[in-house]
């Protein structure tokens, strides 16, 4: 019956999610990493992966590493801030919750977030953050939705060098 039990309580803690509104919505901390744990990191390796519409020109490199504890601690604070993904947003079909977002793109930046010690490298958090569509961000505990705060984009622009960023800035200009 334990399994049952703990089968209910996803289930119910999924629905709850599921209804939160958009922005200024439910942030559950027990779905989100610990604090502690990304906190400590002390490098965060930023990637540009995919591809914009026709030949986009970009602002914000291909590939950043970022060893500001400043500005590592000012992205983990904006991320961790960012509202669940709305469920007017989410559409429950045959299988996993699929996205009704605007034209969407393949491009993604992808955060790694590391411990580098004289021991080796170790990444305590992964997040994808897509600057097209829905703006969603995965892998942070939970879905979030970055639609909604141009401070997190800004926190981004700055972690990686970019100052007064947009989505806009992460997307690229298709020239």
């Amino acid at each position: 019956m334990p399994k049952r039990k703990s089968t209910l309580a996803l289930t119910t803690a999924l629905i709850a999610l599921a209804a939160a509104p958009g922005c200024g919505g439910h942030n559950s901390e027990k779905a989100q990493p610990k604090r502690s744990t990304i906190a400590s990191s002390n490098v965060v390796v930023v990637d540009r992966t995919g591809s914009a519409p026709g030949s986009a020109k970009f602002r914000v490199p291909a590939h950043v590493v970022v060893t500001d504890r400043t500005r590592i601690r000012s992205l983990v604070t904006a991320l961790k801030g960012l509202p669940g993904f709305p469920a007017s947003v989410l559409h429950e079909m045959a299988g996993p919750p699929a996205r009704h977002c605007p034209v969407d793109f393949s491009l993604r930046y992808e955060l790694r977030f590391e411990v580098a010690s004289s021991g080796g490298i170790l990444t305590v958090a992964r997040a994808s953050v897509d600057p097209y569509g829905c703006e969603s961000v995965t892998g942070f505990g939970y879905q979030r939705w970055a639609a909604c705060s141009k401070s997190f984009w800004r926190v981004l622009g700055e972690a990686v060098g970019v100052r007064h960023a947009t989505d806009a800035a992460f997307r690229g200009r298709v020239t």
